[in-house]
């Protein structure tokens, strides 16, 4: 195979826009969010399906935080191929095919993004909304004063916790209950055995208040459209990468546990808090 000529676009966009959200159905408590949100706020909205219900709203909420980091800063490339292919013994089988590829970067540091609100479709899928100050304001942990952990130590006993016909109201709207100066985050897992399911629903709560504090995104989606000169259309694919860290994931800090319930389909959801300093 040879190739014949090989171009490159490359544009840099660095920016504090407001959500520009893709055209779809959202469910109408994000649409009742999007109203109460500030102008000035970066939003970032996710859809998620996965296996459980635990897992959708990690993914949902990493989406999310994406479509954030997306409005900071995206480099967008475009790569162009010609290609031409042929038997070395038959150059007259020659055919000559195009790639087009484009595609978009995206890294950027977020502090202090808030999950507003989580909402559960009729199609099974996790809806989330993050919202961001353009100011990027520093947010970290705060140590739980004594008073503060009393009030909550009786809240991790799972001993005399009964089973729940329905998810609980404050897994959706947590954020607007919470006291001024704390981040609350919700985590579900079934495993089959309370304990194990309990603790990793814990771990996720935890995993998203760390991401909540500090989050470094990158992203990059490829979009691959392929002509060959028979093809009336392009064959198209599609690929997706995203990673997510925070700084908190190798710090430790102490959460606290606000709620915890478990349904009858034996899934745990746990509310958690961690106090913040601005």
């Amino acid at each position: 195979m040879k190739i014949n000529k090989v171009y490159l676009f490359l544009v840099i966009l660095s920016c504090g826009i407001g959500f520009q959200g893709v055209a779809q159905e959202f469910p109408s408590e994000i649409k009742a969010a999007l109203k109460n949100i500030p102008e000035d706020a970066l939003v970032g909205i996710g859809r998620a399906k996965a296996r459980t219900d635990g897992e959708s709203i990690l993914f949902a909420e990493d989406q999310a935080r994406e479509e954030i980091a997306r409005q900071m800063n995206t480099e967008i490339r475009m790569i162009i191929r010609d290609y031409t292919a042929a038997d070395e013994d038959d150059p007259s089988t020659a055919v000559s095919f195009q790639e087009v590829i484009d595609e978009a970067h995206s890294d950027a540091h977020l502090t202090g993004s808030i999950i507003k609100i989580l909402t559960k479709a009729n199609d099974g899928a996790w809806w989330c909304l993050v919202t961001l100050s353009q100011d990027n304001i520093s947010i970290s942990y705060r140590i739980p004063s004594k008073e503060e952990l009393l009030r909550y130590a009786a809240n991790s006993n799972i001993t005399n916790v009964r089973a729940v016909n329905s998810i609980p109201d404050w897994v959706f709207d947590f954020d607007s209950k919470k006291p001024e100066g704390w981040i609350w985050c919700v985590g579900s897992a079934n495993v089959g055995n309370d304990e194990a399911s309990f603790n990793l629903a814990r771990e996720r709560a935890r995993r998203s208040i760390a991401h909540s504090l500090d989050s470094h995104v990158k992203s990059l989606t490829r979009h691959i459209k392929s002509y060959r000169e028979t093809d009336t259309e392009p064959f198209e694919s599609e690929e997706n990468y995203l990673t997510i860290t925070s700084e908190y994931d190798r710090l430790p800090f102490n959460a606290v546990t606000i709620n915890i319930a478990k349904t009858r389909d034996n899934t745990w959801w746990v509310l958690l808090g961690c106090p913040v300093s601005r």
